[in-house]
């Protein structure tokens, strides 16, 4: 099928094909926080046509993280530690021609005239100081995607619209990006997939499932009421724990804790190799916190975490302002010690589509 006829074709399957569900996380950084809410409103774009189109896309959530933001780049104080000068230096003495690593640098929003620094320098190793122009506009902030597609059709189908597209092209202005970004991959896409996209596009890494992982728990959706949507909160909650080896870690959670999970999965943080810290994800739902946070409470005796972080309520919605919501902050604080609360505005998407509930294996 063609891109204009995928654009023209009918969308909003319930029905999926069994085994080639797969997630995608991404830990993206960019230049301040400017170009991260622009970066957001993009998304958002994204977000609302992939929640019209692919039920089958269960769950979709961008967001500017607390949990990992020691991970965001330092303010550079020299023009040597700004990627794009620094790129561009080197295109330059390979041959590129100096009006195309200008354009990439304007791209981007920086001053041109700075890269002229690092070309007339007798050595450009010796740092050079910030220009006037570059003094506090970049201040790096750190994202991370979180995206589950349950087969082949959902993924290609979720960019498939006028909306969308007009969404990818601000998440794709360079602009919007400080160092390129990192994208991982658990589950099990088709071999097609891999092959045309997201290794030779995306660039994706592939990690382990854990045992006991679960991209999209249909036992836990099937006692849902399967007739209408399902409207209630649910939240993306992350968890960096101490520990080399993900099984193990994910081993502690127990069962009835895991089956009130819609996503559970766990890998070694691919970013903090050097302090050991296995990176635990799942979502639950919020008016479900009776039945999975106490087995919660019990799981995290047997760990140790370090940060955590919950996420869930969209720009536009109040989770601040609800009684439950805060309760259950409270609570887990109690359990887990430091934690970390994605601020409303910036988050967008969703931890679970709302029609997760009505979504099946095809016949």
């Amino acid at each position: 099928m063609s891109f204009k006829e995928r654009l023209a074709a009918p969308k909003g399957h319930l029905d999926y094909q069994p085994d080639q569900a797969f997630m995608l996380h991404v830990f993206w950084e960019a230049p301040n926080m400017d170009a991260a809410l622009t970066l957001l409103r993009g998304l958002q774009q994204c977000a609302e046509a992939t929640k019209r189109d692919t039920p089958c896309t269960v769950t979709y959530i961008f967001r500017i993280v607390q949990i990992d933001s020691d991970l965001a780049s330092p303010a550079p104080s020299t023009l040597q530690d700004i990627p794009a000068y620094v790129g561009g230096h080197r295109k330059l003495k390979f041959g590129t021609p100096r009006p195309v690593v200008e354009q990439e640098i304007r791209k981007r929003g920086l001053d041109v005239s700075a890269l002229d620094l690092l070309v007339t320098s007798s050595d450009a190793s010796v740092p050079i100081p910030l220009p006037p122009s570059l003094q506090n506009k970049i201040q790096p902030v750190y994202l991370e995607f979180t995206e589950v597609y349950l087969d082949e059709r959902a993924f290609m189908e979720h960019a498939a619209s006028r909306q969308y597209l007009d969404g990818y092209a601000v998440v794709m202005n360079p602009a919007a990006f400080y160092r390129t970004p990192v994208t991982y991959r658990l589950g099990t896409p088709t071999q097609n997939l891999i092959d045309t996209i997201l290794e030779p596009v995306l660039k994706d890494t592939p990690l382990p499932m854990v045992p006991n992982g679960n991209l999209f728990n249909r036992a836990l959706a099937s006692e849902q009421e399967t007739s209408s949507e399902d409207a209630a909160v649910h939240l993306l909650i992350s968890l960096d724990v101490s520990g080399t080896n993900a099984n193990e870690v994910a081993s502690q959670f127990t069962q009835e804790f895991v089956t009130r999970c819609s996503l559970f999965v766990a890998f070694e943080h691919p970013l903090r190799s050097e302090v050991s810290v296995v990176r635990v994800m799942f979502v639950v739902g919020l008016s479900d916190w009776s039945q999975w946070l106490p087995n919660f409470q019990t799981s995290a005796n047997g760990i140790t975490i370090h940060r955590a972080e919950i996420c869930g309520y969209p720009s536009g919605d109040t989770g601040n302002d609800d009684p439950t919501f805060t309760y259950l902050c409270d609570a887990m604080r109690s359990i887990v010690g430091q934690l970390c609360i994605t601020d409303a505005a910036h988050v967008v998407g969703y931890a679970r589509h709302p029609k997760a509930n009505l979504v099946h294996v095809s016949s």
